[in-house]
C-alpha cells in the first residue's frame, strides 16, 4: 500500500498496488456488494470463506457453516466450595445445540482436553449466543458448575479462526480461572 498524491504532496488517501488481471476483474463487476464479491473470490482462491466479510456474509445469506472449537485447557480452576478434587469437562452451547469434552480425571485445577467440539453455525443460532460452562463431575450426585461465560465469536467470524482465553465465572460472579479454546469457521 502507499499514499497517493497529488502535486507531489501526501493526499492521505492509501491506494493498493494490484495486477492488471484483478484491476480488470474487479473494474468488470458489479461492484453493489464489495464484501460479497471479495468473498467469492475468496471462495474461488482458496476454497474457503474465511476472510474478507465471507463469513458474515454467508450467515446473512442464510448460510450453514461448520464451528468448530478445539477446547485446549483449564488454567487454574477452582469451585466456589473449594472441598475436593475437581474432575473438571467443559460444556459449550452455540444455539440449541449442546457438546461437551471428556472428563480429564488427572488435571485437578489445569486440566488438558485437547478436544474438538463440533457445531452448526447459522444466523439464528449466533443470535441465540455462544456459551461455554467448566463443569466440575461428580459421581453420588448432579456435576457442579465451576464457571461460565460467554463465548465472543467476533474474531473467527471477521477472520475465520481465533484463539483465546475464556475467563469464567462461578455463580457468585467471581474468578474460576479460565479455560484455552480456538474457533475455526468454515463452509467445509
Amino acid at each position: 500500500t502507499f499514499a497517493a498524491k497529488s502535486d507531489g504532496k501526501d493526499v492521505g488517501i492509501p491506494c493498493v498496488m494490484v495486477e492488471k488481471s484483478i484491476y480488470d476483474q474487479v473494474m468488470s463487476q458489479n461492484m453493489l456488494d464489495p464484501l460479497a464479491w471479495f468473498a467469492d473470490i475468496e471462495r474461488r482462491n482458496t476454497g474457503t470463506i474465511a476472510s474478507a466479510g465471507g463469513i458474515k456474509q454467508a450467515l446473512a445469506q442464510g448460510q450453514v457453516l461448520n464451528l468448530e472449537v478445539t477446547v485446549l485447557r483449564g488454567k487454574d480452576l477452582h469451585r466456589a466450595e473449594n472441598v475436593g478434587k475437581l474432575d473438571p469437562y467443559v460444556e459449550m452451547a452455540v444455539g440449541d445445540q449442546v457438546r461437551r469434552t471428556k472428563t480429564d480425571r488427572e488435571g485437578a485445577q489445569n486440566p488438558a482436553w485437547n478436544q474438538k467440539l463440533k457445531f452448526k453455525l447459522d444466523r439464528e443460532r449466533l443470535a441465540l449466543g455462544v456459551t461455554l460452562r467448566c463443569m466440575d463431575e461428580e459421581t453420588l450426585k448432579a456435576s457442579e458448575l465451576i464457571g461460565a461465560a460467554p463465548v465472543d465469536l467476533e474474531g473467527a467470524l471477521v477472520a475465520g479462526a481465533t484463539s483465546f482465553q475464556v475467563p469464567l465465572l462461578n455463580e457468585f460472579k467471581l474468578a474460576a480461572g479460565s479455560v484455552q479454546i480456538n474457533i475455526t469457521i468454515s463452509d467445509r
